[in-house]
């Protein structure tokens, strides 16, 4: 041990570069799930490889400024290799590499992490975890102090760093690095994991473009005006300031009774899997949204992730902004939207009118939608913690033939019309590697025998999820109001799917199809997510909202993509030129769900409460006094509180607590009499 560190220190520069090349070469081996790919990067990319070979030494010189030099270093190098063994873990489950993101959201990750790993694989990372804390503790006590040169090591990592800033800089001028991601896994693949996760570190938000300013901002607004008065249309001004619904522009539909519900159903990857080359079915497994395909208007929708990326999908729906300009791997939800609100559909309609709703069969907590949705507009989220029967696949997501029930109580809710965003979960993966469900009827022939059990099982839920699509229709068709379904995938399912392996030729496309009830002209159009809810606002005669309007009267611009970078700048990190400078979106009031839990009577026998009251789930717990009770859930009208010894004068409250304890509502307090 001895010989070994004496080797190192007289050779400490040498050693750090050895250490880092080797670390590269790692992380590389197992970005790309393969030793040989490893190999051809760091030979077929060598100035890549070795940027990223510097960049892991820059941070291996930060060791030369303290005592324990040789603990620092092995602490950084272990950072760096759990980096890249928790990328390599990952894309076992998505194709979506590791970012800095990911850290953002591991309490969400935690809940779903039982779908994804075995008992015995979370207790092997437990055990892991367990034993490279005690490894560096260890470390920590047995390897030597020094007291270092500080004016050399200042001086070496100084330039170190420069150095990797001013190297950084030329491959961005010459293109060998990018800061500008389309597509992140394509990315890690070209540019190396290290260079990349440590752009989704510093990178957030959209940068401010070169030419924005308020002239360029105002002659966009001008543009567009001038366009919405060729065409007749007015409805709503360039600028639309709102107070949560209280300000009303002049609605295009001739009565209430001819607005629409509009409702957009984002099915989780969800896409027709008849355009695998070679691949055949013993039936077709999504004969309803083919059938709506060819009736109804419908088309291509380009989304911004594969086999992830549900939150980033709906941000662009809702939205109408696309995420190319923002951070690589960014998620708004986890970025910005904690503390601005922005335009949205909802914030749109509600000029006319409209009450908005969001619905999701997953827990409310998830990419913090619980928290976000005020922000986005909404006035009421039904996540899985508010619904009752619910049914689960064999893998343990929720099933989607919930969700009909919820849409239906959304609509029936209020007495204006209703704007519903619903996001299903029934397809989600981690798919299975044997058979799990033995009733399930569909076989597939020609797929990769790699994937054939867990894509097998994928086919079966499409079906599901289709069979699922059918019945809202069905409902929807006996409901008398006017109503549009905007019907989408949010992205591909979690497999290693080619371009080559698609008639469509792009893994990024999913399908949309707009059903209605009230005839609405049949237009089949390719999209992008980001301007489906222009596009569907648009048949309907609707024009509220600065993106609404640009999207309809610049999509074929030259310069469309750059003026609509500009727009979401100021409008979220800008001067907000298009508001006069205010931001004129106030949060709403979200409430969780539709129904009010309640409770009506409390009845104690033999040291259990029993609490009957309304609208309880199985996230619903009893608090006497602020203190929660162990509770046992029998039905919606009766909960029983054990072990409880409640009096005269006792407060009851209901809270609804998500899995991963966070309390999503409380009900209205019960004094016992």
């Amino acid at each position: 041990m001895k010989k070994v560190l004496k080797w190192f220190e007289e050779r400490q520069v040498l050693s750090c570069i050895i250490l880092a090349f080797l670390l590269n070469l790692i992380i590389e081996m197992l970005s790309r799930k393969s030793m040989i790919l490893g190999l051809k990067h760091m030979i077929f990319s060598p100035h890549v490889f070795l940027y990223n070979v510097s960049f892991i030494l820059c941070t291996l010189s930060i060791s030369f400024l303290f005592k324990r030099r040789y603990f620092i270093a092995m602490l950084i190098s272990a950072i760096w290799l759990g980096l890249g063994i928790a990328n390599r873990v990952l894309l076992s489950y998505r194709t979506t590499p590791l970012g800095a993101i990911d850290f953002k959201i591991v309490k969400s990750a935690l809940s779903i992490m039982p779908v994804y790993l075995n008992i015995f694989e979370i207790i092997l990372i437990g055990v892991l975890t367990l034993l490279a804390v005690a490894l560096i503790v260890f470390l920590w006590f047995k390897l030597p102090k020094k007291t270092p040169n500080y004016v050399k090591s200042l001086a070496t990592t100084s330039t170190s760093i420069l150095l990797m800033i001013l190297v950084t800089v030329f491959f961005i001028n010459k293109s060998y690095l990018s800061t500008s991601f389309k597509n992140l896994a394509n990315a890690y693949r070209d540019y190396g994991f290290v260079y990349c996760f440590s752009c989704t570190m510093v990178d957030r938000g959209i940068d401010r473009p070169k030419d924005y300013s308020k002239d360029a901002i105002d002659e966009i607004l001008t543009e567009i005006e001038d366009k919405e008065v060729a065409n007749g249309e007015q409805n709503g001004g360039v600028t639309n300031p709102v107070d949560d619904g209280a300000n009303k522009v002049d609605s295009p539909f001739e009565s209430e009774e001819k607005k629409p519900n509009i409702i957009f159903l984002q099915l989780e990857s969800f896409y027709d899997v008849n355009y695998m080359k070679g691949v055949t079915y013993s039936e077709d497994p999504i004969p309803v949204f083919r059938h709506l395909k060819d009736k109804y208007s419908s088309g291509f929708l380009t989304v911004p992730s594969v086999g992830a990326g549900t939150a980033n999908t709906e941000f662009e729906v809702i939205s109408g902004m696309s995420l190319e300009f923002f951070g690589p791997g960014e998620y708004p939800y986890t970025t910005i939207l904690k503390e601005s609100t922005c335009e949205t559909i909802n914030y749109n309609l509600k000029e006319l009118g409209y009450k908005t709703h969001a619905i999701h069969n997953h827990t409310g907590t998830f990419y913090d939608r619980n928290i976000v949705y005020s922000q986005l507009g909404f006035d009421t989220f039904t996540s899985l913690e508010y619904m009752s029967n619910v049914e689960y696949n064999p893998i343990g997501w929720a099933k989607d033939n919930v969700l009909p029930n919820e849409i239906m109580k959304a609509l029936k809710s209020t007495k204006e019309k209703d704007h519903v965003y619903a996001i299903s979960v029934q397809g989600h993966g981690k798919y299975p590697n044997e058979v799990v469900d033995t009733t399930q009827s569909i076989t597939v022939e020609g797929i990769r025998e790699d994937i054939k059990i867990p894509f097998e099982y994928y086919v079966n839920q499409l079906n599901d999820m289709d069979e699922f699509i059918g019945g809202l229709i069905s409902t929807l068709e006996s409901f008398d109001e006017p109503t549009v379904l905007v019907m989408f995938g949010d992205h591909l399912p979690s497999f290693d799917i080619s371009n080559e392996e698609l008639e469509n030729n792009d893994i990024f496309q999913t399908e949309y199809v707009i059903w209605n009830n009230i005839d609405l002209e049949v237009e089949d159009k390719d999209l992008y997510s980001y301007q489906l809810s222009s596009n569907v606002l648009n048949k309907l005669g609707i024009t509220n909202g600065v993106l609404t309007k640009f999207h309809k009267n610049n999509i074929d611009k030259e310069n469309y993509i750059h003026e609509l970078e500009m727009l979401e700048h100021d409008m979220l990190y800008g001067e907000k030129v298009i508001y006069n400078g205010v931001n004129p979106y106030a949060p709403t009031q979200l409430e969780m769900g539709i129904d009010d839990m309640s409770v009506h009577t409390v009845s104690v026998i033999e040291k259990s409460a029993y609490i009957i009251g309304n609208n309880f789930t199985k996230w619903s717990h009893v608090f006497v006094n602020g203190k929660k009770q162990e509770t046992k859930f029998i039905d919606k009208n009766i909960l029983i509180a054990e072990n409880v010894d409640v009096k005269s004068g006792d407060i009851i409250t209901i809270c609804q607590i998500a899995d991963d304890k966070t309390t999503l509502s409380i009900s209205e307090e019960y004094v016992i009499k």
